[in-house]
């Protein structure tokens, strides 16, 4: 044993890499901590930024939900058609459980009292309808004078037919034609409060969904049962498409609630 300069051990491992060869001391840090831990400022905790609503904005869970309602209505009115050969509410005699010549909405949907339950008729995103309890003509029923259409989100298709499978059955009550102006339906026997859609250019142009329940958008079930959300010009082809389904003057009808 000598007295020479100190003697470095090598731990065996320490400093070399998988092939056993050194490392760097750069390379050899990479994955070790440091002795005393170094303590970070905690990120600053931003809340969520909510963009301004804008006029093509829609509710996304009222509206899947909305969907998922019209669906349901749709199966309803395919049952009323399977016990009516073939045939939806606006074209079944009141006296066979239908409802030709009757011009209000709600009384379409009263033809479905023993398929849904009338919370179903109410679009989750509408605030200003609420459900009625039951479908009879109690004060707090849905054919109750103070319910009734004040109790539905949804409007009633005049032109349904079960053969023609892209045709309006029901939609969100916000679809307008620009005007107001209610006339007469022939082939469901309305005489008066039916909401006109006329092929014509000018009057299509004028045809959109309105600020509530949706917010400038809105959801129609199909006689085959989709639901589609058409935006204005995809609207306007689909009413006329369903023109040419009874109207002798092609003219599409709705009863707004």
């Amino acid at each position: 044993m000598g007295t020479g300069g100190p003697v470095s051990v090598e731990h065996p491992g320490a400093n070399r890499n998988a092939m056993g060869k050194p490392q760097s001391k750069r390379q050899c840090n990479r994955g070790i901590l440091p002795r005393h831990p170094i303590f970070l400022p905690e990120p600053t905790r931003r809340r969520p930024v909510t963009p301004p609503n804008t006029p093509h904005e829609k509710p996304r869970s009222g509206t899947i939900a909305c969907v998922g309602q019209l669906r349901q209505v749709g199966l309803a009115m395919r049952s009323f058609a399977n016990d009516h050969r073939d045939k939806f509410p606006a074209h079944v005699a009141i006296q066979d459980g239908g409802a030709y010549t009757r011009p209000n909405a709600w009384e379409h949907f009263l033809t479905l009292s023993n398929e849904l339950v009338p919370k179903i008729l109410i679009c989750p995103s509408d605030r200003q309808r609420q459900a009625a309890r039951g479908f009879s003509a109690q004060p707090n029923g849905f054919a109750g004078a103070t319910n009734r259409n004040r109790a539905l989100s949804y409007f009633a298709a005049t032109h349904c037919f079960s053969h023609l499978s892209q045709i309006m059955l029901a939609g969100d009550r916000n679809l307008t034609n620009g005007v107001g102006t209610l006339t007469r339906f022939g082939p469901a026997g309305i005489s008066t409060g039916a909401l006109p859609f006329e092929p014509t250019a000018a009057s299509l142009a004028r045809v959109t969904w309105g600020p509530t329940p949706h917010r400038f958008a809105g959801n129609i079930g199909l006689v085959d049962g989709c639901v589609i959300q058409p935006k204005p010009v995809a609207l306007r082809k689909q009413l006329v498409r369903g023109a040419t389904a009874g109207d002798p003057n092609n003219i599409n009808h709705i009863l707004p609630p």
